[in-house]
């Protein structure tokens, strides 16, 4: 595989993984945005919060080349509010594109991005990303079923979720 290649696979992973996590969000009921099945977990609202600022984190470090968690709270400004979740959802969608175009033009040899004391190659760290995110599916799924909502129909015909 060539770098644009691998670019490419992870780019159409991604849309679908964020495809995933945008149904869902459409689809939680407005009286169980800030719901939570347990008071050790945080309401749902609070679980888009922070896929957003981890997100923000790991797309600042494909630019960056080293993870920097202490950017978290910069990366969710607004309200809690369904519209501005997917609109900043959205918009890191967007530059995540453009580092990925810019990575293409520069190719992948010696690229490498630092995470947690590991120096990581593009595909190990992207894999790192769509770990995060689809991990998140799981604890979604079970918010859902204890507030007695349906997850998205996407989630049911490609994961029975």
């Amino acid at each position: 595989m060539n770098d644009d290649d691998i670019i490419e696979s992870f780019r159409g992973t991604w849309e679908y993984v964020r495809g995933m996590r945008d149904a869902f969000i459409k689809c939680v009921p407005e009286d169980k945005w800030t719901y939570t099945h347990h008071p050790k977990f945080g309401p749902l609202v609070k679980q888009f919060k922070h896929v957003i600022k981890v997100y923000g984190c790991y797309r600042d470090a494909l630019e960056h080349q080293k993870l920097d968690m202490a950017k978290k709270n910069i990366m969710f400004q607004g309200p809690e509010t369904r519209e501005n979740v997917l609109a900043l959802l959205h918009g890191l969608d967007q530059k995540l594109d453009q580092v990925l175009n810019q990575l293409k033009q520069k190719g992948l040899e010696g690229y490498r991005v630092s995470l947690f004391g590991m120096s990581m190659d593009f595909s190990a760290y992207t894999d790192v990303m769509i770990h995060h995110d689809t991990s998140h599916f799981g604890i979604w799924a079970n918010y859902a079923a204890f507030g007695e909502f349906n997850t998205p129909t996407i989630w049911q015909q490609d994961w029975k979720l």
